[in-house]
């Protein structure tokens, strides 16, 4: 997701180009794969049926995947006071307004998921949420990040904080990070834990 700050506007953007990359390359294959069942030769008839269905699949599938696809829109505008929201469709349009008032918390959820069936890859999932005063949540989702062995060097979620501190400030509200810790963060703690154990003995020993 963009931000892009316009002094009193807040303004995040989110086209989310992959889905419609994604949803049209299933369509192509999939008329593909149907045409080429079509023109394969007469005595492959079993075949023929498999190619079509798998090709009518992945066309509907690449069909939904555009029509589903969002294209997210967020105005923070401390001039008129309000937030304006916006889920933009091929088809249809979802729109909400509140005001910036109402607006009590920013938080930052981490999730961690697992993806694929054999190497079992893992990925950090993040949900920008804004917390009203109704106690209502509007969750947004805020991007993807490979958990990897780099966790070490650097946090996944350093971008994310870092773009979620900068609405948090905007806003004048406190940020909130919730989710798993990645391998550095565990890491910092234990060394802060014994970073104080030290300490504690050394002042023992004196």
């Amino acid at each position: 997701m963009k931000i892009t700050n316009e002094g009193s506007r807040l303004v995040l953007k989110d086209n989310n180009y992959i889905g419609f990359i994604l949803g049209a390359l299933m369509i192509v294959l999939g008329l593909f794969s149907i045409y080429s069942s079509l023109k394969s030769a007469g005595y492959l008839v079993d075949l023929k049926e498999v190619g079509i269905v798998i090709g009518a699949l992945f066309t509907v599938l690449g069909l939904y995947s555009i029509i589903s696809n969002k294209i997210v829109r967020v105005v923070f505008d401390k001039g008129s006071g309000r937030c304006f929201i916006s889920f933009r469709k091929l088809i249809g349009e979802e729109r909400k307004e509140f005001q910036l008032s109402r607006i009590k918390q920013i938080e930052l959820r981490k999730i961690l998921k697992s993806s694929g069936t054999r190497s079992r890859s893992m990925q950090y999932q993040f949900i920008l949420v804004i917390k009203l005063d109704s106690k209502e949540e509007v969750p947004l989702e805020f991007g993807k990040v490979s958990a990897s062995v780099m966790d070490v060097v650097k946090a996944p979620d350093d971008e994310k904080r870092a773009d979620s501190q900068m609405i948090a400030d905007f806003l004048g509200m406190p940020l909130e990070v919730t989710g798993p810790p990645s391998v550095n963060e565990m890491l910092s703690t234990i060394k802060e834990a014994i970073g104080k154990r030290i300490e504690k003995e050394t002042k023992k020993s004196d």
